[in-house]
C-alpha cells in the first residue's frame, strides 16, 4: 500500500480519537476509541517494518473498551418495575436510573405496615 495512504489512516484515526473527546456519552467516546484503534491497526501492520507492540496496545484497548461497551448495553437494559416498586421509584427515587433502583431493592426488603393513626 501506498505510504501516503497509510498516513491518512493515523490522521483519520486520530481524527477519530478527538471525537471521541467531545463527546459526551462515555458509550460513544468508547464507539469511537476502538474505531481509532482498529483504524490505526493497518497503519503500524503495513510499515516496512511492522511495530507490534503498538499493534499489541491497540488491540488490548479494543478488547478493554468491547468490554465496558458490552457492561454499558447491559446495564441500560430495560426494567420492568412491578406496580409497587414503580410506585415507590415515583415517590422518591426519580434521580435513579430504573437499574439502579432494582440494586438498591434488592439490598432491603418489603415490609408491611399498617396505616399510622392519627388523633
Amino acid at each position: 500500500m501506498n505510504s501516503n495512504y497509510l498516513h491518512y489512516l493515523v490522521h483519520f484515526s486520530n481524527i477519530l480519537m478527538l471525537v471521541s473527546y467531545s463527546v459526551q456519552d462515555i458509550l460513544w467516546l468508547r464507539w469511537f476509541a476502538v474505531a481509532a484503534a482498529l483504524t490505526n491497526i493497518p497503519y503500524f501492520l503495513m510499515r516496512p517494518d511492522a511495530l507490534w507492540p503498538p499493534v499489541m496496545w491497540a488491540s488490548v484497548f479494543t478488547v478493554i473498551n468491547l468490554y465496558q461497551i458490552l457492561r454499558i448495553y447491559l446495564d441500560r437494559r430495560a426494567v420492568a418495575l412491578s406496580g409497587e416498586e414503580q410506585t415507590l421509584y415515583n415517590m422518591g427515587f426519580g434521580s435513579l436510573r430504573p437499574r439502579e433502583f432494582i440494586s438498591l431493592l434488592m439490598a432491603g426488603e418489603w415490609k408491611g405496615a399498617a396505616p399510622a393513626i392519627r388523633c
